[in-house]
């Protein structure tokens, strides 16, 4: 429980962690009381991996439009990962990725 609360905690500070190209293995949009982009991604650190993770954001049904969303974040897309030192396990999409009016 105690390191369900670090990693938790540790996702604030995600944007100073290491970085890492990985790719996305899939691509979904939710909708349960907001709209949600789910994007799992697998990414390797020399020999050492594939690790895997995902992330999720929400937006604004006016900022989404689903046909760009699965063009951008479609599977075999390269995205930059970001990965706590001490243990790569626990990673994130680089906030950049989320960034929708970025070309």
């Amino acid at each position: 429980m105690l390191s369900d609360l670090y990693n938790y905690v540790s996702l604030l500070f995600s944007w100073r962690w290491l970085k890492a190209e990985g790719t996305i293995t899939s691509a979904q949009i939710q909708r349960v009381r907001e709209l949600r982009v789910v994007i799992e991604y697998k990414f390797n650190l020399g020999a050492d991996g594939p690790y895997t993770g995902e992330s999720s954001q929400r937006f604004l049904s006016m900022e989404l439009d689903c046909v760009d969303i699965t063009e951008r974040f479609r599977p075999g897309a390269p995205v930059t990962i970001r990965y706590r030192p001490d243990d790569p396990s626990v990673s994130t999409l680089d906030r950049d990725c989320w960034d929708l009016n970025r070309s």
